[in-house]
């Protein structure tokens, strides 16, 4: 059920949000990724030497929340390879936030050299139609909002992925 929820909406959360399950998502991120075998990530100097090599400014967008994408890079030695991060909490501020800026007030600009916690601009709360449960890659949606945020040009943008598509 996990991998046709996945295939369907991006993730398997967001399958379970479509199909009327209601759950915490910081809890359901935390029961995630709190079972994975960080320890096993090690730092890969290649990568990193390769990724500072680059002059091209870099973002990672992800569907996973901020502390996993931070624990990732974390253990990766790629914390200060990235420019910032578009990931869960970005595209999906909590309930009851007045804007996208006050729901990421505290996580807008992280400490210490580490990437930024990019927000939508106002323009995306004046939407034509209802937002999604949850948006999330590899939704169109997904895509125009992070082109929107990390304020690119996506003719001269490359994306690239870790992994192929299940």
């Amino acid at each position: 059920m996990c991998l046709e929820l996945y295939r369907e909406y991006g993730t398997t959360m967001a399958g379970l949000k479509a199909l009327g399950y209601e759950f915490d998502d910081d809890e359901f991120h935390a029961f995630a990724h709190g079972r994975l075998p960080y320890e096993k990530l090690k730092p890969d100097a290649v990568l990193r030497n390769l990724l500072l090599s680059l002059p091209q400014r870099k973002i990672i967008f992800t569907n996973a929340d901020k502390a996993h994408a931070a624990e990732v890079l974390k253990r990766l030695g790629l914390e200060d390879c990235f420019a910032g991060i578009i990931c869960f909490e970005t595209l999906n501020p909590p309930v009851g936030a007045t804007n996208y800026t006050d729901a990421l007030e505290n996580d807008a600009v992280l400490a210490g050299g580490e990437p930024k916690l990019i927000d939508l601009d106002d323009a995306d709360k004046e939407r034509s139609h209802p937002k999604p449960q949850i948006l999330c890659k590899p939704s169109l949606e997904a895509i125009e909002a992070a082109i929107r945020i990390a304020n690119v040009d996506p003719k001269r943008t490359v994306e690239t992925r870790d992994f192929s598509k299940l």
